[in-house]
């Protein structure tokens, strides 16, 4: 073995190592960075540029996105956000341009660490791997009075960043069209991205409005959503579908299909916010009992479906379990102890934790391991449904009696 080692040709030394600057790295291994490159890889790239503007929606600067599969098989997002900034960073580029073309920055500037404080989550700088995979992306930006522009082929700028009429109006436009060098199919899957839109407009708080439209099929109507956590509660119980079919979503969760109807046991859905002092952790919960025989409980971190629960379903759990098991026990209902499986039958809920690091066990991401998010929620909920069960005395003995049923049966 040693004397096959001496008589290599090619010596493995510097000369040996090849650095790649970003762009080439993303295009010679793409799967790193989008998973796949087919369809699943190739609805990433739409993920991606909408998380851009989710993120607008968060930091409470955007209320509206609007995202257009165009007929020539390009994608166009657009937001009435704050616009990305124009201003030149220290290396001399404006920091659109930057965000469009680095992959990694360094220390993150000024401006992004604010957008990330004031949204609670990371701001998106993956736009750059989005560009790198297109064939060409064109961004517009409306900021500072103006209309901005700059297009990329293949991650490179054509021409810099060019200012253009005047504008009062605020936001960001950005339409790509994926490469076919990388990708095995550049046609997109529009039931998939619905399903994903759906639950946007369900889970983004302060997100007015998001509109989809499919300009490949001319008999395709324009579609709105809209709502929150209370309206996800309320299209789950009516037999709502799951957010993503199995194998083509962002994240895979159950097969897509028409879910059990339950219906509630008491009126009024219950919704509850908290967020940390530092802002560094959101949590935002809705839920309400129904008939059903089974809980139907589900978890996201910035949006993201954690499909194996995590410590933010684990502080949920057990704060409502003790709760309800505590107003049993003082209501006189249930001298023995009331266990979760029967105080979560007929469960529907949603919870939502927004942060800005959080943390994931297994290779698939779908397992929240932030130890604090337990501890944040369990205390969130504890307090804050406590309070709603001293409240609502009559819906809190109906949960009660409904859970003490369920241990008897």
């Amino acid at each position: 073995m040693a004397d096959d080692r001496a008589d290599q040709t090619t010596p493995y030394d510097a000369s040996a190592i090849t650095v790649l600057s970003g762009r080439e790295a993303v295009r010679k291994r793409p799967g790193m960075y989008i998973g796949a490159t087919g369809q699943r890889g190739l609805h990433h790239l739409v993920y991606e540029v909408v998380d851009h503007s989710e993120h607008e929606v968060m930091a409470g600067c955007a209320d509206e996105i609007h995202v257009t599969l165009l007929a020539d098989g390009g994608v166009r997002v657009v937001d009435d956000g704050c616009g990305i900034p124009v201003d030149l960073g220290p290396e001399g580029k404006p920091a659109v341009e930057v965000l469009m073309t680095e992959l990694y920055y360094g220390a993150m500037p000024d401006w992004a660490t604010e957008h990330a404080q004031a949204s609670g989550a990371p701001y998106r700088i993956w736009l750059a791997v989005v560009n790198a995979l297109s064939e060409r992306l064109e961004v517009e930006v409306r900021r500072q009075g103006h209309v901005w522009r700059q297009s990329y082929h293949r991650g490179i700028p054509d021409a810099p960043l060019a200012r253009g009429e005047t504008t009062t109006a605020t936001g960001t436009t950005i339409t790509f069209w994926a490469d076919p060098e990388i990708f095995s199919t550049t046609v997109y899957d529009a039931d998939v991205l619905r399903w994903w839109f759906r639950q946007l407009a369900f889970l983004v708080r302060g997100l007015h409005r998001l509109t989809f439209i499919d300009e490949r099929d001319p008999h395709s109507d324009p579609e709105t959503f809209s709502g929150g956590l209370a309206d996800y509660i309320v299209y789950l119980n009516r037999g709502g579908h799951y957010p993503y079919p199995r194998g083509v979503g962002r994240h895979d969760g159950p097969d897509a299909h028409q879910g059990e109807h339950r219906k509630p046991i008491h009126s009024e859905i219950i919704v509850l916010e908290a967020k940390d002092a530092e802002q560094r952790i959101r949590a935002e919960i809705a839920m309400q009992w129904t008939d059903s025989d089974d809980e139907s409980l589900r978890t996201f971190v910035n949006t993201i479906l954690t499909s194996q629960g995590g410590t933010h379903a684990e502080g949920f759990r057990k704060a409502v379990t003790s709760l309800i098991a505590q107003y049993a026990k003082e209501a006189g209902l249930r001298a023995g102890k009331l266990g979760a499986a029967a105080i979560c039958q007929g469960l529907t809920a949603v919870v939502n934790v927004t942060m800005a690091d959080p943390h994931f066990a297994g290779p698939t991401a779908e397992y929240l391991d932030n130890a604090e998010v337990k501890t944040f929620v369990q205390k969130a909920v504890t307090e804050r449904f406590g309070d709603w069960l001293t409240h609502h005395p009559d819906a809190a003995e109906t949960i009660a009696r409904h859970a003490v049923q369920a241990a008897t049966v």
